[in-house]
């Protein structure tokens, strides 16, 4: 019969949305730059689509893609 602490020791955590492992468990690494993923337990990210990035790693969601990329938004938004 399996005791608690045994048990425990050998449950396996899904990665979270806006991260991805080789097996889909912890350890886990976030989505790079420029990718996202939206579901649990996944083993790759999803690209953004066409010339659209994020701005920065661990997205987890499509909305975090835009076209703009942060250099070219905080110059946009800065005063001269």
């Amino acid at each position: 019969m399996w005791d608690i602490k045994h048990l425990y020791n050998h449950v396996l955590v899904q990665c979270a949305p806006g991260t991805y492992s080789d097996n889909g468990v912890e350890p886990c690494l976030p989505c790079p730059a420029g990718t996202y993923q939206t579901e649990l337990g996944q083993t790759s990210c999803l690209p953004c689509p066409g010339q659209e990035s994020t701005h920065g790693t661990g997205a987890s969601s499509l909305d975090y893609c835009t076209g703009a990329t942060f250099f070219s938004t905080l110059v946009r938004n800065t005063k001269l």
